[in-house]
C-alpha cells in the first residue's frame, strides 16, 4: 500500500464515547498511524465543542480534524449525514472508514468516488429488540443496511457478527472480512507496587476480588455472579465497573437480601487511566453477558494476566479462546463451582493465565492494523 495514502475516518465515536464504539474507534485510529506514519488520517466528527475524547489521538502527528465549517456549524448531525462525506472527497480522501456501523448518505455518488469500508460490532438490537426503542432498532438498521449495501467492503469484529450481517442484512459473505478488535497499550504496561497501593485505597478495593467490567444492565447478566457469589466462600468478593442503569438497582436489591451486600462492590466513572491497573489486580476476571459482538473486556484480562470466565451462546469463546472458561449464563451453581476450582488450584489458574496471553498475541495493535491495512490494500485494487 502507498505510504502517502489519505485515510478518512468518521470519528465521531473517537471524539465523544468514553467506552465501546469509542475505544475502538480510538484504537483503530493510533494502530493505522502507527503503521503508516507517512500517511495522512483525516477525522470528521461534527463538533468542536463536543470532541472531549480526543486527547487520546490528536497528538497523533499525521492526523487532522475536520469539523463542519460555515452554516453547516448549525447543523452538526446534518453534516455528519449529507455533507461529511463530500468533504472528505474535496479533501482527497482514497479511503473512507466508518468505524460504527454506518456511512454518509449517497457516499456512493460523490465525484470523484472513494473507496468505503464500514465497521459492524453487532446486532444485538436484532437480537435483543426488547431492549431497544422502536424507532431507535429502526434508525439502527436502517443505517446498517445502507452503509453494507453501498459500502466496498464489511469488516465485522467477530464471526459471530459476520453471521449476523449475512442473516439480517442478505449481504454475502465474500463482501465481509473478520478483523478483531483490540485493545489499548496501557493494558500492557506493569502498575508499580505505589501506583497499585494508590488504586486499591481510592476505590476500598479488598485483597482479593473478581472483576467484572461492562455496562450494568440486563444483556450483561451481571445477577448470575450475584447468585453464584452467594454460594461462595466469604472469601470472594465481587468488583463490578461500568454504567448503571436500572438494572444495577436489581442486581443491589438481590445482594442486599441475600447478605453478601458486604462483598459486591460496584463502581461507576472509575477513570480509564485506573483500569489497567485493577485488572492486574484482580483474582479472576468472569464476563457473565448473554450476548455480545466481541466482549473486548475478555482481551483485557487475558492481556493483563487474569484468568477468564465467560458465558457461551454468542461470540465470547472468539474473545477468550480455548483456555478460558465458559457456562451457560443461567446456571449460578455452575459458575461458583468454577470459581471455587480455580480459587483454589493456583497451577490450573497459572496455566490459564500463560495460555490466555498467548492466545491474546492476535489482538495486538501491531496484529490488528496488519489485518485491517489487508483490507485498505484489497479495498485501493479493485
Amino acid at each position: 500500500m502507498q505510504d502517502n495514502i489519505v485515510i478518512g475516518f468518521d470519528a465521531k465515536r473517537a471524539a465523544q464515547n468514553n467506552t465501546g464504539l469509542g475505544n475502538y474507534s480510538r484504537f483503530i485510529i493510533g494502530a493505522v498511524s502507527s503503521a503508516l506514519p507517512n500517511a495522512t488520517l483525516n477525522l470528521y466528527t461534527p463538533s468542536a465543542k463536543e470532541s472531549r475524547m480526543f486527547n487520546r489521538v490528536d497528538e497523533l502527528r499525521n492526523t487532522k480534524v475536520v469539523y463542519p465549517e460555515g452554516s453547516w456549524k448549525r447543523f452538526p448531525s446534518l453534516w455528519r449525514t449529507i455533507e461529511m462525506g463530500k468533504a472528505a472527497s474535496r479533501d482527497g480522501v482514497q479511503i473512507f472508514h466508518g468505524l460504527s456501523a454506518e456511512l454518509p448518505y449517497r457516499v456512493d455518488k460523490i465525484k470523484p468516488r472513494m473507496k468505503t469500508i464500514v465497521t459492524v460490532h453487532d446486532l444485538i438490537y436484532k437480537r435483543y429488540p426488547e431492549l431497544y426503542g422502536t424507532i431507535d432498532r429502526q434508525i439502527y438498521f436502517s443505517k446498517l443496511k445502507y452503509a453494507c449495501k453501498v459500502a466496498d467492503r464489511i469488516i465485522a469484529t467477530s464471526a459471530c457478527t459476520m453471521r449476523d450481517i449475512v442473516n439480517y442484512c442478505g449481504v454475502t459473505s465474500e463482501k465481509i472480512d473478520v478483523v478483531y478488535q483490540g485493545v489499548s497499550q496501557a493494558y500492557y504496561n506493569v502498575p508499580t507496587a505505589l501506583e497499585k497501593e494508590f488504586v486499591r485505597n481510592t476505590y476500598g478495593l479488598p485483597e482479593s476480588f473478581i472483576l467484572y467490567v461492562g455496562t450494568i444492565e440486563q444483556r450483561k447478566n451481571l445477577m448470575v455472579l450475584a447468585q453464584a457469589l452467594r454460594l461462595l466462600p466469604e472469601s470472594v468478593s465481587v468488583v463490578a465497573i461500568g454504567r448503571r442503569t436500572p438494572y444495577a438497582e436489581e442486581v443491589e436489591r438481590y445482594v442486599e437480601r441475600g447478605g453478601v451486600s458486604k462483598r459486591f462492590k460496584m463502581l461507576e466513572g472509575v477513570p480509564f487511566r485506573h483500569l489497567p491497573t485493577i485488572y492486574k489486580m484482580a483474582s479472576l476476571f468472569v464476563y457473565p453477558s448473554r450476548f455480545e459482538g466481541f466482549g473486548i473486556p475478555i482481551v483485557e484480562a487475558l492481556v493483563s494476566g487474569v484468568p477468564v470466565i465467560a458465558c457461551t451462546g454468542s461470540c465470547l469463546e472468539e474473545a477468550g479462546g480455548p483456555a478460558s472458561i465458559y457456562v451457560s449464563p443461567d446456571d449460578p451453581s455452575g459458575l461458583a463451582k468454577q470459581i471455587e476450582t480455580l480459587m483454589n488450584h493456583p497451577d490450573r489458574r497459572n496455566e490459564m493465565i500463560k495460555a490466555g496471553r498467548d492466545y491474546a498475541i492476535r489482538f495486538t495493535p501491531t496484529a490488528i492494523a496488519d489485518a485491517l491495512l489487508k483490507v485498505y490494500d484489497n479495498v485501493l485494487r479493485f
